[in-house]
């Protein structure tokens, strides 16, 4: 059986686009896969320092860190902080780990892991990279990140705006595009019975970079009783699926490029209509059922879905339906068994 060593700072119980990746990839490869999943103890609340799980032909370990110094309640990037609070022992760690148990592959998320991944590597080991945001590479990790990339076997990212991102660290051979997929057994479209107020949906931090302020704005300039704005700025991910069946419209207006978002993902196949700010990756995300605009055209956009939401979430469902399920974890398995 193939042994994978998941290398990741983001892990639930934590909450994010990134943990439920991860978490979704580790469910899939869990089944068919020995994996071991090096991570940190959660920002708040209880999750056991090591879990393990069998399945009929795979099996799951998963081992939690104590933190360096308090990282606070969210991961944000990979500043200088972050390095210092979660290299060294997940170098320290990973690297008695790897002799130990000889791993087959290292798959690790994030440049930060990828950089720990690089330093641990065997002769004939595989280090795959996946990359789940967007970068900024000043000399010193453009430096840093080019030999990562000289290390790795293939670097996953997502989608086409994914590439362009890191292209310039060369190796653009090993690039291989992904797409997100969701739980398509719990995010379902909901059939209203009756008929009910029609519900805009933000889901996100309630901070200015996610775009709240513009939904605020929107709200403000819409004027009707019969629609309703709800802002989801902290649940536990189990209560999502029903949030996301009681709404008409989901709304992402991100003020920053972010990449392909999960909230997409999570309401295409919830059968919401979308509509997202033009930043980063979700212009690309959303072109084949959803609505891209400025923030000068957001409400305008809005104004419109509020009338044509029926057509456009049924466009997602159908999209989502074909393009967000587990077949999408594949690319990485392929890579796993090579």
């Amino acid at each position: 059986m193939r042994k994978i060593l998941i290398l990741t700072p983001f892990y639930p119980p934590n909450i994010g686009g990134a943990e439920t990746f991860i978490k979704g990839l580790v469910d899939e490869a869990k089944k068919i896969f020995d994996i071991t999943v090096l991570t940190f103890m959660p920002f708040s609340g209880y999750a056991p320092r090591k879990e393990k799980e069998y399945t009929n032909k795979g099996k799951l370990t998963v081992i939690r860190m104590n933190w360096l110094f308090d990282n606070g309640n969210a991961w944000h990037g990979v500043g200088i902080k972050n390095i210092t609070n979660a290299m060294p022992k997940m170098l320290w760690q990973s690297y008695w780990l790897n002799r130990k148990k000889k791993f087959t592959t290292i798959h690790a998320q994030g440049f930060i892991s990828g950089l720990v991944g690089a330093l641990i590597k065997q002769p004939k080991q595989k280090l795959h990279i996946t990359l789940l945001a967007m970068y900024k590479f000043n000399f010193l990790y453009r430096l840093i990140g080019r030999w990562i990339f000289s290390k790795c076997d293939k670097i996953f990212v997502e989608g086409e705006y994914g590439k362009k991102n890191v292209v310039c660290l060369g190796h653009e051979n090993k690039i291989v595009k992904f797409t997100h997929w969701g739980d398509h057994n719990i995010f379902t479209p909901k059939k209203k019975m009756t008929v009910d107020k029609l519900r805009i949906l933000f889901i996100g931090r309630p901070i200015s970079k996610k775009g709240i302020d513009i939904i605020r704005e929107c709200q403000k300039k819409i004027k009707t009783k019969e629609v309703e704005f709800e802002y989801v700025t902290k649940v536990e991910y189990s209560k999502l699926p029903e949030i996301y069946r009681r709404a008409d419209i989901l709304c992402v207006p991100s003020q920053y490029d972010e990449g392909y978002s999960r909230v997409v993902v999570e309401g295409a196949l919830s059968g919401c209509a979308i509509l997202t700010s033009d930043r980063g990756a979700l212009p690309e995300q959303v072109k084949e059922f959803g609505i891209s605009v400025s923030n000068a055209g957001f409400c305008e956009a809005l104004e419109y879905l509020i009338s044509a939401y029926p057509i456009y979430g049924a466009m997602s469902e159908v999209y989502a339906m074909k393009n967000y399920t587990n077949r999408n974890a594949e690319v990485f398995f392929n890579e796993y068994r090579g």
